[in-house]
This record gives structure tokens, C-alpha cells and sequence, in this order.
């Protein structure tokens, strides 16, 4: 019994402190002659929290697109009516000589937000537009969590001093 004690009172602890996990991931689009390489940092962020996003534009044949004139443009949209869709920030960019370009961004409230690219396309020349769709969640509160495994650790303690007393 002594034994699980001490792991059942520290499991409410990894409950309550899950902050050090950290997620990386990529996605990405074919448009026209380029893929689109989109790897945000966190992939679910919070609200609040500051997003890196890393765009790589490559042709078909997998070779950087350097110097790269990138129109990026960030909307908050409205789900299921477009016409209350919000463009907040426009930033013109160039990617560098690996076809690479850095933009971060902490969204303030908890929606769904488009990251639209416009760049033109290296064979045709014709524009040519993809979006990257983020959703910042609301941080969780754990203050019921936290008082759910401190009743938890009393109740383990007070089921271990009866036993103790009947033996």
C-alpha cells in the first residue's frame, strides 16, 4: 500500500501541469506550379500565446523560390456568413534564398482565423492565393481540476489512517 501512495498522490500533479508539452507540426498545399510548407509553432495555440509560423515556397521539382515577393494577409472569419469576414493585418514579404519566410502573430481572442498567401506563380506569372486556416483555443482553467485532486489526496489519506487504525 505504501508502496502506490506515493504514485497516486503525484498523478494529480501531471494533471495540473501539462504546460511543458510542446507541439510542432506542418502542413502543406499544392497551388498552380509551388507547394506551400506551412509549419506553425504551437500547431493549437492559445489565446495569447504567439504563434511562428514558417512558410516555404518550392516550385514542383522541389527547388526554393528565393526572393519571392509574398503578399500575406490575416482575416478573422465569420463562420458560415463570409460577407462578416474581417481582414486585420496585411504584411508584404520576400522569401529568402532558401524560399523560406518567418511570420508570427499572438491572436488575441478565441475564433478562426485565415492566413491567406498571394504570390505570383513562377511559370505563368498569374497570382496565385492559398490560406492556412488557425484556430487559438481559450486557455483551460484547472481550478476545478486542482480542487478535484486535493479531494482526492484528502479522501486517499483518510481511507489509509482508518485502515491503519483497523490493523
Amino acid at each position: 500500500m505504501k508502496k502506490l501512495l506515493l504514485p497516486i498522490s503525484l498523478f494529480p500533479l501531471f494533471l495540473l501541469f501539462p504546460f511543458t508539452a510542446l507541439a510542432h507540426g506542418g502542413v502543406s498545399k499544392n497551388l498552380g506550379n509551388t507547394v506551400v510548407y506551412l509549419n506553425q509553432s504551437p500547431v493549437s495555440p492559445l489565446v495569447g500565446e504567439n504563434v511562428d509560423m514558417n512558410f516555404i515556397i518550392r516550385d514542383l521539382n522541389n527547388q526554393s523560390l528565393a526572393n519571392l515577393p509574398v503578399s500575406i494577409r490575416m482575416v478573422d472569419t465569420f463562420y458560415g456568413d463570409a460577407s462578416k469576414d474581417k481582414e486585420i493585418l496585411t504584411q508584404q514579404l520576400t522569401t529568402d534564398p532558401n524560399g523560406s519566410l518567418d511570420f508570427n502573430y499572438t491572436f488575441k481572442k478565441e475564433n478562426y482565423f485565415d492566413v491567406e498567401l498571394t504570390y505570383q506563380d513562377p511559370v505563368t506569372h498569374a497570382p496565385e492565393s492559398t490560406g492556412f486556416l488557425v484556430q487559438p483555443r481559450a486557455a483551460v482553467s484547472y481550478y476545478w481540476l486542482a480542487i478535484a485532486a486535493l479531494a482526492g489526496i484528502a479522501a486517499g489519506l483518510l481511507i489509509a489512517k482508518l485502515r491503519k487504525k483497523q490493523n
